[in-house]
C-alpha cells in the first residue's frame, strides 16, 4: 500500500529539518564563541612566562634564522637572538617605556624595541605584538578566524596593502605553567604582504617565568 503525502506536508517536514539545522548550527556557534572566550581570557591572565624556539626571517632579498629566547614580565621583556652555535647577535631589554639592544658589545636604546631591532640588524620583529601573538592571543584591530575548540587560527588585517602582520597558526601543543594546563601555539607564521616579509617562529619550550 502507497502512503501518499501531500505537498503542504511535504513543505512542512522541510521546513522543520532547516529549522532544527538553524538551531543546531546556531548552538554550535555559541558553544564555539564560548570555547573563544575562556582560551582569551586564561591567555590574557598568562603575565609571566619565557619560550625557546627558532625565528626565521624571510625576504625578497636575503633569509636570516636565529635561536630564540623570550622572557616576558608583565610589560617587561628581554628578548635574547643566537646563531646555531650559541653566539649572541642581540639582546633586546624593553621595560615597557625604553628598549634597550646590545649587540657587538655596543649598546643603543629607542622607546621602539621593533624600530631599534630593525635600525641595528636589519630585522623586522614586531616586539611589542609578539608579546600577545606568541600566546594565540588576538589583536582587536585585526579579523580573527578560530579553530573548532577556540584556538584562534589566523589574524589578517582588513586590507592586502596594509602595513599589517598576517599571522597564521600552524600547530599548538599542552603546556603545565603554574600548574595551570594551557594549549599554546607551537608554531605561527607572520606575513606582511606590503613588504614581502614573512617571520616564521616555532617554539619547543614554554616555561612559567619566575616573578
Amino acid at each position: 500500500m502507497k502512503i501518499l503525502i501531500s505537498k503542504y506536508a511535504l513543505i512542512a517536514l522541510s521546513t522543520l529539518f532547516i529549522s532544527g539545522c538553524a538551531t543546531v548550527h546556531h548552538d554550535v556557534s555559541q558553544a564555539q564563541s564560548a570555547a573563544q572566550q575562556v582560551a582569551q581570557q586564561e591567555l590574557e591572565q598568562l603575565q609571566n612566562w619565557s619560550v625557546r624556539g627558532k625565528l626565521a626571517i624571510i625576504s625578497l632579498d636575503e633569509r636570516k634564522s636565529a635561536s630564540i629566547a623570550w622572557q616576558q614580565h608583565q610589560d617587561k621583556l628581554t628578548m635574547t637572538l643566537t646563531t646555531v652555535v650559541g653566539t649572541t647577535i642581540a639582546k633586546l631589554f624593553y621595560d615597557g617605556e625604553m628598549a634597550t639592544l646590545t649587540a657587538d658589545g655596543q649598546t643603543w636604546q629607542d622607546p621602539s624595541p621593533s624600530a631599534l631591532i630593525y635600525r641595528i640588524t636589519g630585522w623586522e620583529v614586531p616586539v611589542e605584538s609578539l608579546k600577545y601573538w606568541m600566546k594565540g592571543q588576538v589583536n582587536a584591530d585585526l579579523v580573527s578566524e578560530y579553530f573548532d575548540n577556540g584556538l584562534v587560527k589566523s589574524m589578517t588585517a582588513g586590507c592586502e596593502q596594509c602595513l599589517v602582520w598576517q599571522v597564521n597558526y600552524n600547530a599548538y601543543a599542552e603546556f603545565t605553567l603554574n600548574e595551570t594546563l594551557y594549549t599554546l601555539p607551537t608554531s605561527l607564521r607572520l606575513n606582511q604582504s606590503s613588504t614581502q616579509t614573512s617571520l616564521i617562529m616555532r617554539i619547543d619550550q614554554w616555561k612559567a617565568k619566575d616573578v
